[in-house]
């Protein structure tokens, strides 16, 4: 249902601040 569609576009969201969050940290090295 809509719920799940919502589901999964957080879901992706998530990833994309995870991975911007792991770019940031490995840049400080």
């Amino acid at each position: 249902g809509p719920e799940r569609i919502t589901m999964l576009k957080h879901g992706i969201e998530d990833i994309r601040y995870f991975w911007s969050n792991d770019l940031r940290f490995l840049t400080q090295f």
